[in-house]
Formats: structure tokens, C-alpha cells, sequence
């Protein structure tokens, strides 16, 4: 199956939630819905229109974009 399915919404402030631990550093979707070429977006923790992405891939396509270069590239720049 060839197939990316986006979750999430902007509207969840997911950053705000405090179970009485204080502000999470990061959140996840859970076990549930994952299946290759699943993505969640969630507005990101630092605010000022960032995105923190959930990816589920298969190992072997996680290998390859691990790999990749030009994929990784944002990444390198940013350290």
C-alpha cells in the first residue's frame, strides 16, 4: 500500500496539558493508528509556528531516510 494519512490538530494545545509533572518536553500519539506512512503533526513546543512530526515507517524505509543526505540536510545545518 502506497499511502501518508496526516493526525492531529492545531486546535489540541497538546504543550499545555500538565498531568502535575509540569510542561511535557515532548508528546506522542500512542500505540494507536500506526501503521507505515503515518504522520502526526503537533504545533511545536517552542511555539512561533513550529512543527513537531510523528513519523511511523517500516524499519527498512527508516534505514534509507536515515541515510539520506538531502533529507538530513535542515537537520545538519541547524547544529
Amino acid at each position: 500500500m502506497n499511502c501518508v494519512a496526516v493526525g492531529s490538530s492545531p486546535r489540541f494545545k497538546v504543550y499545555e496539558v500538565d498531568f502535575g509533572f509540569g510542561r511535557p518536553e515532548r508528546v506522542r500519539s500512542g500505540s494507536n493508528n500506526k501503521f507505515d506512512g503515518m504522520v502526526y503533526l503537533y504545533s511545536g513546543r517552542d511555539g512561533d509556528g513550529s512543527i513537531d512530526v510523528e513519523l511511523t515507517l517500516q524499519p527498512e524505509a527508516m534505514e534509507r531516510l536515515e541515510k539520506d543526505e538531502e533529507f538530513l540536510s535542515p537537520v545538519i545545518m541547524a547544529k
